[in-house]
């Protein structure tokens, strides 16, 4: 019997056949038979997954924040899905076809802005620590909340960090921009 991690695994396999172009067998690549139509989630996480392994061919250590997919017409999941990726400044255009036969068309933004350390205004001193989910969960009485807090931390690793100091509303009033990741314990690639 096939599991759901060998059938996702299948089915998010792409091969990189040119400098700039991606490849995949369809929905039910090696043998492990899924889905028989091609889903738009299904090829936007190809897409996806294509962008970030382009990405990191060419040592591009921008951070992905944005991605755009338009469907332009029906996949067929007996014939080849080709993704060529083409980067303009900040952004990757990339184009999803069959057999020279356009299905999809993705715009995918990228940028440093996440990477760099939080601006600050000079009068203020920066903001020392941001409360873990530990010391919140401390301080909540037991409901549903709490269990769903619990949950989380459980299966998630979470991230917060201030990224970027907007000017403030009035005086001594100041307001922070938060970057803030949910990501799965196991994506079994770094």
């Amino acid at each position: 019997m096939v599991t759901r991690t060998q059938l996702i695994s299948a089915m998010l396999s792409i091969d990189n056949i040119d400098d700039n172009i991606y490849r995949s067998e369809g929905p039910h690549i090696g043998g492990i038979v899924g889905p028989n139509r091609l889903f738009g989630g299904y090829i936007a996480a190809q897409v996806y997954d294509a962008v970030r392994n382009y990405k990191n061919k060419i040592n591009d250590e921008k951070v992905i924040f944005s991605m755009h997919y338009n469907f332009v017409s029906a996949g067929d999941p007996r014939k080849l899905i080709d993704i060529k990726v083409n980067q303009v400044e900040d952004i990757f255009v990339v184009d999803v076809y069959h057999e020279n036969k356009s299905i999809g068309l993705a715009h995918i933004k990228i940028d440093s802005h996440f990477l760099k350390p939080p601006t600050y205004p000079e009068n203020i001193p920066p903001l020392l620590s941001i409360p873990s989910l530990d010391k919140i969960m401390a301080v909540l009485p037991p409901s549903k909340r709490k269990e769903e807090l619990r949950f989380f931390m459980k299966h998630f690793v979470f991230e917060l960090r201030p990224v970027h100091m907007i000017s403030s509303p009035g005086p001594g009033d100041y307001r922070v921009v938060y970057y803030a990741r949910l990501a799965p314990e196991c994506t079994g690639r770094p």
